[in-house]
Formats: structure tokens, C-alpha cells, sequence
């Protein structure tokens, strides 16, 4: 009677909600470690020993990379040791060329001057045996020859009693040979006068006014045609000090004579050109050029 009591009781209790429920967890809990199984057939836990080894696999890879890295270093560093020796050679073979070379050179220069010098003791020989054997020839064709012709190719020269126009010709100022064809007579007396006033300009600087005069150059020109510029000075002239009133005279020869002043970009100079033949009475001539 128990027995089936408790039968029935069990029934009721596995057929009631509650009952159902803690099977299911049952059921649930034991797919879960079903899965954990596998998971731990598929991925296996590496053991103390395993990791040991493999550690010690990565150690020793590292320390073979470390030989052949210092291995490949030491081979760049002997190839650039190479490089350099062989520019080294390169540059001793070259100068040693350039040494052969000079001294090939020195040496066929050496030669050549010995030759020559072989030569000339030859013609110094051979002339003066000629000399000694054949007397001068003092023919009137060879007086004539170095008396006329030969004087073509020498400069004529002052004070040789000859005046070899055009060459030479009368002088005046720092021209012509007086020696040979004594003073020009055809000259003009002329009297130039130039005035300036640099004080004047209207310039702050003293320097600057100082340095204007210093820059004025003068002198006395003329150009005939076909030939060049030809000046009274050797060297232009410069003006005396700031305020400047003074007169030259020159004796001119006939032609287009004019005073030339250079360095004025203040055309501060002023003057007139005079012809002082007649002394009572001055006539203008030529303007002053720049």
C-alpha cells in the first residue's frame, strides 16, 4: 500500500511543472560538457614541457639571425676596404702614367736640344771656314740694297739728320721731330678759358661737390679725317679746387681743334676757345665738347 503510494506520488511529482524543469537543466548541463570535451579534443592545452621548447627554438633562431647578421656586416665592411684599395690603385697607376710621360717628354726634349745643339756647332764651323776662305763681296749692288732697300723696313728715327715726312714733320707742343725738321711756322696762338663754380650747385654735401671737381677732365683735341684722335696732353687735365677761372695758351697747327671736358654730368664747366694772333682782339673759335 505504501509502495504503491509512493509509486503514484512519484508519478504526479516527475508529471508536475517542476519536475520538468530540473530535467531539462539536467539535460542542458549535460550537453555543455559535451561540448567541452570536444573543445578540449580540438584544442589541446600545451604542456609545461612543450613550451619550454619551443622557447628554446625561438632563442636559438634569434641567435642565428644575430651570426648571420654580423657575418653580412663584416663582408660590407671588407668589400668597402676593397673599394678603397682598388681606388687607391687607380690613382697610383695614373700618377705613375703622368711620371713615364714627363719624363718620356724631358727626355725627347733633351734629345732635340742635343741635336740642334749638334748643328749649330756644325754652321759656326762651316761659317767661319767660309769666312776664312771667301773674302766680303762689297759689290755697288749690295751697297745700293742695304742702303735702300733695308732702310724700307726700319722706323725712322729722330736726330738722324733726315726728316722722313710723313713720318716726321715739324714740330709743336709734344709733337714732331724739331731735331730733324726744326719748329712748325704755320702755328696759331690760341687761349682757352674755363671757369667753373661747384661750390654753387645746389648740393648739400661739401663731399659730394669735392668729389664732382675731382671727377672733371680736360684737355685739347683734334681729328682729321682718316686718322685718330690726337690731344695736346698725353693724359687729360683736372681742375683745381671748386671755383675755377683760368686760361691756357697753345700754338696750334691748322685744323679742327677742340677742348674736350669728360666727367661733367653737372655741366658745371664753362669756357671759350680764342684766337689770340691779333693781341687787341679776340675772336670766338670752337665751342667746348663733352
Amino acid at each position: 500500500m505504501d509502495a504503491d503510494v509512493s509509486h503514484d506520488s512519484l508519478s504526479r511529482e516527475s508529471s508536475s511543472p517542476a519536475f520538468k524543469t530540473s530535467a531539462r537543466e539536467s539535460t542542458l548541463a549535460a550537453d555543455n560538457f559535451a561540448a567541452l570535451e570536444a573543445a578540449s579534443c580540438k584544442f589541446p592545452v600545451m604542456s609545461p614541457s612543450r613550451t619550454s621548447a619551443d622557447l628554446l627554438t625561438v632563442s636559438t633562431m634569434k641567435g642565428t639571425l644575430g651570426a648571420h647578421r654580423n657575418v653580412l656586416k663584416d663582408t660590407l665592411e671588407t668589400l668597402k676596404n676593397l673599394l678603397e684599395l682598388i681606388e687607391v690603385d687607380i690613382s697610383l697607376r695614373d700618377l705613375y702614367l703622368t711620371l713615364v710621360l714627363s719624363i718620356c717628354t724631358f727626355t725627347m726634349y733633351l734629345a732635340v736640344m742635343y741635336l740642334q745643339y749638334q748643328d749649330m756647332g756644325g754652321f759656326e764651323m762651316v761659317s767661319t771656314t767660309t769666312k776664312a776662305l771667301v773674302p766680303p763681296i762689297n759689290a755697288p749692288f749690295m751697297l745700293w740694297l742695304k742702303t735702300q732697300i733695308m732702310k724700307v723696313w726700319i722706323d725712322p728715327e729722330c736726330g738722324d739728320g733726315i726728316c722722313d715726312s710723313p713720318y716726321e714733320f715739324p714740330s709743336f707742343g709734344r709733337f714732331g721731330c724739331q731735331a730733324d725738321c726744326s719748329a712748325a711756322t704755320d702755328t696759331r696762338d690760341v687761349l682757352i678759358y674755363l671757369e667753373a663754380d661747384f661750390d654753387n650747385l645746389n648740393i648739400e654735401s661739401a663731399q659730394l661737390k669735392e668729389d664732382l671737381s675731382k671727377r672733371v677732365r680736360w684737355n685739347v683735341c683734334s681729328k682729321s679725317n682718316g686718322l685718330p684722335v690726337v690731344c695736346w696732353f698725353e693724359k687729360d687735365q683736372r681742375l683745381d679746387g671748386l671755383k675755377v677761372r683760368q686760361i691756357e695758351k697753345f700754338s696750334l697747327t691748322p685744323g679742327e681743334w677742340h677742348v674736350r671736358v669728360s666727367g661733367d654730368p653737372t655741366t658745371t664747366v664753362r669756357g671759350r676757345v680764342m684766337d689770340s694772333s691779333n693781341s687787341t682782339q679776340y675772336s670766338y673759335m670752337t665751342p667746348i665738347t663733352r
